[in-house]
């Protein structure tokens, strides 16, 4: 059964929902949230060389950072960049999210930017913010 863009998780301002709960992802998506109130939602993908984890922080309606907490993508294992992630930042967290793919590593750009148009939504649905 492939993994796709399951839902691991999210964590609102208002509290902690678990779909399933990563250890690496719930505790670091614990501690953001505890130290800034901001959303931290958390994503996992099928990507090219093994699964893309990570998370994404909301803040307000918009995407605040966007981490990567597991990814071997690219030979060098780091196609998706810290350059890359940070074209995420201010963008408002509502799918679609547009961004360039990363040169050489399309596939992987797409994957990421899926799981997180997937994460969005489920975040706006699970807290209400399009109501």
């Amino acid at each position: 059964m492939k993994r796709g863009m399951t839902a691991l998780g999210l964590v609102a301002a208002a509290g902690l929902v678990w779909v399933s709960s990563p250890a690496p992802c719930e505790q670091v998506a614990q501690q953001r949230q505890a130290s800034s109130g901001d959303a931290v939602v958390c994503f996992c993908a099928d990507g090219m060389q093994g699964p893309i984890e990570g998370l994404v922080v909301i803040r307000g309606e918009r995407i605040e950072e966007v981490v990567l907490l597991r990814s071997r993508e690219g030979l060098e294992h780091d196609a998706l960049s810290v350059e890359h992630l940070a074209a995420y930042q201010g963008q408002e967290a509502t799918p679609p999210t547009v961004v360039d793919a990363v040169s050489g590593a399309t596939v992987s750009s797409r994957v990421l930017a899926a799981a997180l148009d997937e994460r969005l939504a489920a975040w706006r649905s699970t807290t209400g913010v399009d109501q």
